[in-house]
């Protein structure tokens, strides 16, 4: 901004004596992005022998610094736009990790569970043909 400052705080009177001096025509146009407003300096002979065309000058780059801002705040949505699709679709695949884990902890706890139960159950089996060989070797054990 300090270097828009230079431009913008230039003194009309050395502008007007530089275009005497010179024989020169002057225009100047400024306009810094962001919404400013467009700053101009035209010399008097300028405004003299072509006051329609140098309207039409600062006029045109107007237009074009509205133009380039509109470009430039639109090139911001685009990224904001871009950048919001983004994130949402990163938080979508963190959702569905996180969910294809909680589902994996909680197969893996059901298969604890059934390999809990079958052990359980060949514990219950194993007890149960210890007690029917104890009664085997009871029968076996008796007169007949």
């Amino acid at each position: 901004m300090d270097n828009f400052d230079k431009i913008t705080t230039h003194d009309p009177v050395q502008c007007e004596r530089l275009c005497q001096e010179t024989d020169s025509w002057l225009i100047i146009c400024a306009q810094h992005p962001g919404g400013a407003p467009t700053l101009h300096y035209t010399s008097d002979r300028m405004r003299r022998e072509a006051i329609g065309e140098t309207t039409e000058i600062v006029a045109k780059f107007q237009d074009l610094a509205i133009g380039l801002n509109r470009a430039r705040i639109m090139n911001i949505r685009d990224l904001d736009r871009t950048y919001q699709e983004k994130l949402s679709a990163a938080r979508m695949e963190q959702d569905a990790a996180e969910d294809g884990a909680r589902l994996a902890r909680d197969r893996e706890q059901q298969a604890l569970q059934e390999a809990e139960n079958a052990r359980a159950k060949v514990l219950a089996q194993k007890a149960l043909i210890a007690r029917y060989e104890a009664q085997l070797v009871d029968l076996r054990a008796r007169p007949a």
